[in-house]
């Protein structure tokens, strides 16, 4: 798998892991505990989640300034006429 790839499905892997946390602390059973534990772990995917998507915001504007900076190299052609022998 390539890079990009990898850092995309890590990047979904930690939006979800989010989405199930405020999922989870909205539970009214939960322990004053429990619920703190759920907010550091929230924190901590925020942390994780922000730090992937600026790699992914640096690599992408990287690729764009690649492939804008594409030289396409000037081309000569230049017609040879073919002197044929009568011969």
């Amino acid at each position: 798998m390539s890079e990009p790839d990898v850092l995309d499905l890590k990047i979904r892997e930690l939006k979800q892991l989010q989405s199930t946390a405020w999922r989870r602390i909205g539970r009214p059973h939960l322990t004053p505990s429990e619920r703190r534990e759920i907010r550091d772990q929230i924190k901590e995917i925020d942390r994780a989640l922000r730090h992937h998507l600026a790699v992914m915001s640096v690599r992408l504007e990287l690729e764009t300034r690649a492939v804008e900076n594409v030289s396409h190299p000037q081309m000569e052609f230049r017609i040879l006429s073919a002197h044929l022998d009568p011969h």
